[in-house]
């Protein structure tokens, strides 16, 4: 099965300043997968499922910066989005 990964950075729109400890969850079908971001707001997924995913942060006025979608397999594109696209 084809998987994907997928990561970025969360920031909180007010402030500008990256945020630490925020969970993001990975919605991809009937699958769902959270984690935390670190110190500098960085959060990572591997082997998402290579389907449509909903990325939901824990806090509306939180974004996600600097997005990136990498395939594991080699095939299919990289998607890279920038600030607010996501």
């Amino acid at each position: 099965m084809a998987t994907n990964t997928a990561y970025g950075t969360v920031m909180d729109d007010s402030t500008g300043k990256t945020v630490a400890k925020s969970v993001v969850k990975a919605e991809c079908g009937s699958t769902t997968q959270s984690t935390t971001t670190d110190d500098d707001g960085y959060f990572e997924f591997d082997n998402l499922p290579a389907t449509t995913c909903t990325f939901v942060l824990a806090q509306e006025w939180y974004s996600i910066t600097g997005f990136t979608i990498v395939p594991n397999d080699g095939g299919g594109d990289v998607i890279t989005t920038s600030d607010g696209d996501l």
